[in-house]
């Protein structure tokens, strides 16, 4: 795994961010429910400030442990920072999120003399945490590219959503020096990193290491494998349950990791949050 991974392109979102606060009421930090902490970009505090409204958008708690995810939320408030959990296929929660932001506004920036002006909004995070999506449904159509591979949109870009609300998108910003291990395997395994930026087969064989310590029933319901033995030998068992054999009878481990990362990915062994708030201080 890379021992630093900051491209060009995320450096020019650092600069874009605090060259557009001022035109924004509002911020959206984007983050993976998942990894709440791991996705959020340790200079975010420093790139946002204080001044702006601000509103933690845990994302994608579709596929997060619901009760984990709670706890996030409690985390994160008791320390001052607004979030809220969301799916954005909860038409639901997208409602309350929109009325929670204008609220926000109001605070930040009310209304003189009974104008109404438009909520200006920005749209941060790190790469792949559904920024684009999350545009997207606020939209009600596609307004801008989204996609599984990291870093798609490469340059602001405003959307204008309807006559009270304006959204901006900028592109992911990781933050530079990567070296921990184990913030490489969440990033990785939740899709954040491009796959020419890890290895997948060792990121495969310690998602099987977690599941086993925290929820080996997933595995056996998903792929009907005894879960015996270390991450190795379960993803050679998955290899043989799903076909993956090459000529020779040799269990194909690239093809049998791309299996497991893209059903974890997708929420198919079950919703998982792979990080807790008590750890989030160490």
């Amino acid at each position: 795994m890379p021992r630093d991974w900051f491209p060009g392109h995320m450096a020019r979102g650092e600069r874009y961010i605090r060259q557009n606060l001022k035109y924004v009421d509002l911020v959206y930090e984007m983050a993976d429910a998942r990894i709440p902490r791991t996705s959020r970009n340790p200079r975010a505090d420093r790139l946002l400030g204080t001044a702006k409204g601000r509103i933690l958008v845990l994302n994608k708690a579709d596929l997060a442990d619901p009760r984990l995810t709670k706890e996030w939320v409690g985390y994160f408030s008791s320390r001052g920072l607004m979030s809220v959990a969301l799916s954005t296929h909860d038409e639901g929660q997208m409602k309350e999120l929109l009325s929670l932001s204008r609220a926000v506004k109001e605070r930040v920036r009310p209304g003189r003399s009974g104008l109404r002006r438009k909520l200006r909004a920005m749209v941060v995070g790190i790469p792949n945490v559904g920024k684009s999506s999350f545009i997207n449904r606020v939209a009600g159509r596609v307004k801008t590219p989204t996609g599984r591979k990291p870093g798609v949109t490469r340059g602001k870009l405003w959307v204008k959503v309807d006559q009270d609300l304006e959204l901006l998108d900028l592109p992911g910003v990781l933050w530079p020096n990567l070296r921990q291990p184990e913030t490489l395997f969440r990033l990785a395994v939740t899709g954040v990193l491009s796959e020419e930026a890890y290895d997948r087969e060792e990121v495969a064989m310690r998602l099987m290491d977690w599941l086993v310590r925290h929820q080996p029933s997933c595995l056996e319901e998903r792929y009907g494998i005894a879960v015996a033995g270390h991450g190795l030998d379960l993803l050679r068992a998955i290899g043989k349950e799903r076909g993956c054999i090459r000529a020779g009878g040799e269990v194909d481990l690239a093809a049998a990791a791309g299996i497991v990362l893209r059903e974890f990915r997708a929420g198919q062994l079950g919703r998982h949050t792979l990080e807790e708030p008590e750890s989030a201080d160490g």
